[in-house]
């Protein structure tokens, strides 16, 4: 397994929760993610998105989504075509809860694989004694290190990012693995994790090959 800086690049960990009376519709909502896939292909500075179902309840998602960098993702998101012809499909279906990270360490763009690995996602709070780098340092030696990780991701998610109102200023690990998941042993653990499989992913137009 091969790390890469983040660069810059910036994630959008986006989880869904389908709504009372849309509980057993979760192929609309898989559905409208082949939508949103071609709005990432055409938008310039998105690296990829990804959809995941969760391992544990049927009616979660979650959305990854990447950009070049800050600018790109306000770009698309500010796009109005974007919210007439993509948002509205998921908001009417489910509701969101998401955040923003600039990537600190790790693959660009997410696991450009073909497979369906699991996907664990897990938010890391770091005491006053612990400083950002040491944990970054600390958190990509032993995904390094994992035992069937295909790939990682780790982000710093700030209300910078989120919006000052929002209080959020920790760190998301993003791990894809080939079968179970593991345990990583680092200071501090992490504060919840969250299984997910991969179900569909795309990638962006700053990725994709020219001919």
């Amino acid at each position: 397994m091969t790390a890469k800086n983040g660069g810059g690049q910036v994630v959008m960990v986006a989880r869904f929760t389908l709504k009372p009376n849309h509980k057993d519709n979760g192929a609309a909502f898989e559905e409208a993610f082949g939508g949103y896939k071609d709005v990432v292909a055409r938008h310039d500075g998105a690296l990829g998105a990804e959809l995941l179902g969760s391992t544990r309840r049927p009616d979660g998602y979650l959305l990854l989504t990447w950009w070049r960098d800050a600018a790109a993702k306000q770009a698309m998101m500010s796009d109005p075509d974007f919210f007439r012809e993509i948002g509205t499909r998921f908001f009417g279906l489910a509701t969101l809860d998401r955040v923003y990270g600039v990537v600190v360490a790790g693959a660009t763009g997410g696991w450009q694989g073909d497979q369906h690995p699991v996907v664990t996602l897990s938010r890391y709070d770091l005491p006053e004694d612990v400083t950002a780098e040491a944990f970054e340092r600390s958190f990509a030696a032993e995904a390094e290190q994992a035992g069937g990780a295909l790939a990682y991701q780790l982000a710093h998610a700030s209300p910078d990012l989120v919006g000052p109102s929002s209080g959020i200023d920790a760190h998301l690990g993003i791990i894809w693995w080939r079968d179970t998941p593991a345990a990583l042993e680092v200071s501090p653990a992490a504060a919840d994790t969250d299984e997910y499989r991969r179900l569909d992913s795309g990638i962006g137009a700053a990725l994709a090959p020219t001919a």
